[in-house]
């Protein structure tokens, strides 16, 4: 399966006539998993950088705050900012989501995706691996 499908899931369900609260919901936990799994991807392509596993999410997300870099950090901000409505929208059924918000999640998802691929690679990857290197992971 292709993480971006996760995408097209998360517009589907907005998109439909008269989605429910439940659809919104699920709209936004698939557009966070599909900012994840790119970044996953990505990582994973690094045999040297280490499988975190369940705790994934964030540390990885510390890595890229941690990297260096300016772009890095703003983006693991945004990265963690979406997945924390990924969660609220998971797990605080107390909470309201409504369609005007679901929308807007979805739009930050495809803009963090793109604000990753924007980042120099390169760059990103040295600046991790002396993060990694300075907290003794690597």
């Amino acid at each position: 399966m292709n993480h971006l499908d996760f995408l097209d899931t998360a517009a589907r369900l907005i998109t439909i006539e008269d989605p429910t609260e439940a659809d919104i919901r699920t709209a936004i936990s698939r557009a966070y998993y599909a900012l994840y799994h790119h970044v996953l991807s990505w990582w994973k392509s690094h045999a040297d950088f280490p499988d975190y596993r369940d705790r994934g999410h964030v540390k990885i997300q510390m890595a890229l705050f941690n990297a260096g870099i300016p772009d890095a950090k703003r983006f693991s901000v945004d990265m963690k900012a979406l997945n924390t409505e990924r969660r609220r929208a998971d797990y605080e059924l107390t909470l309201q989501f409504d369609l005007g918000s679901g929308r807007a999640i979805l739009e930050r998802g495809r803009d963090n995706i793109a604000a990753f691929d924007a980042l120099d690679k390169n760059i990103l990857e040295d600046g991790i691996k002396n993060y990694l290197r300075q907290t003794h992971q690597i």
